[in-house]
């Protein structure tokens, strides 16, 4: 982490559905990634998966027509990797949310998070005990330091999201277990949400509430 570096650029860090730890998450996708750590990165240099779910411009205008005549499909699709519910989520937004993304990932990302899953804490990647002796002088990765964070922040998060569980987001607002410095923390709200929600709610009030608190003076219509 270089918080000089972020001081210096960023004035608010509005975090949405925080994710640190994992402990309680119900993602299908991740929780599975924890179960299998080792094989799964073997699987992956093996056939050479590098890059996850990656989306060609074709391949997004095919995704967003398709989601444009069945929405719900592509809800389908998308199960264990994001949470949905119909109350909470508007279908007819995920042509648009296809056409963009996903838009492809490094594999060690979804790794990295079942690691932290499976470790129960939000530690730095875990490649092994030579490779970890290397490049951290430490046999077993070392818990990244939240207090080291030196930005004023908001934490917005969801109450029904499977990814950033409510009960993990308990624990990062703690200070003392979590080390995140609570006197920089200006804004905490929870939303009636799931993970995807922020991209997809029917209710979308937190991008209000995210530009009052970065400039009180203006207001926008969100429709």
């Amino acid at each position: 982490m270089l918080p000089e570096y972020f001081n210096g650029k960023v004035d608010y860090f509005v975090a949405l559905a925080p994710i640190v730890r994992l402990d309680h998450s119900t993602n299908g996708a991740m929780v599975a990634a924890s179960q299998i750590v080792n094989p799964l990165t073997t699987l992956i240099q093996a056939l050479g998966l590098y890059n996850l779910v990656p989306r060609s411009g074709i391949a997004g205008d095919i995704m967003g027509s398709l989601c444009k005549l069945a929405p719900h499909l592509c809800v389908g699709l998308e199960e264990g990797f994001f949470d949905w519910n119909n109350e909470i989520d508007n279908a007819s937004r995920y042509p648009d949310k296809e056409t963009h993304g996903p838009s492809g990932s490094g594999w060690r990302n979804l790794i990295h998070y079942g690691q932290i899953i499976k470790a129960k804490q939000f530690q730095r990647y875990d490649f092994g005990s030579a490779e970890n002796m290397k490049k951290y002088n430490s046999a077993t990765p070392p818990k990244y330091d939240l207090s080291a964070i030196p930005l004023k922040m908001a934490l917005m998060s969801g109450d029904v999201d499977a990814l950033g569980d409510p009960t993990d987001v308990k624990w990062l607002k703690d200070e003392s277990q979590s080390g995140l410095r609570t006197d920089l923390i200006k804004l905490e709200l929870e939303y009636h949400y799931g993970h995807n929600s922020f991209m997809m709610a029917n209710n979308m009030a937190w991008v209000q509430d995210a530009i009052k608190l970065i400039k009180p003076s203006e207001e926008i219509q969100i429709e």
